[in-house]
């Protein structure tokens, strides 16, 4: 599901943001960049970076994980 929203978003823009639940965001996340994060936490925020030209390039295991942040994270 959020492959296939991530392949559609329009060439116009360089980057997107899409919002989610779990456990589809967990492993969606962990499916892209294979980070191996147990849970993104409610209110967290996970930044990849994608080496592709075109949204519809988009497919698992293509990303880098840039920035993984939430809430409660301890110092």
């Amino acid at each position: 599901m959020f492959l296939k929203a991530a392949s559609l978003v329009d060439e116009h823009f360089d980057s997107s943001m899409l919002v989610g639940h779990n456990p589809a965001i967990t492993e969606f996340v962990n499916d892209m960049c294979g980070a191996g994060i147990d849970n993104v936490p409610t209110s967290g925020l996970v930044e990849l970076r994608l080496p592709v030209e075109y949204w519809s390039d988009v497919g698992y295991g293509d990303a880098e994980l840039i920035d993984f942040d939430y809430p409660k994270r301890s110092s």
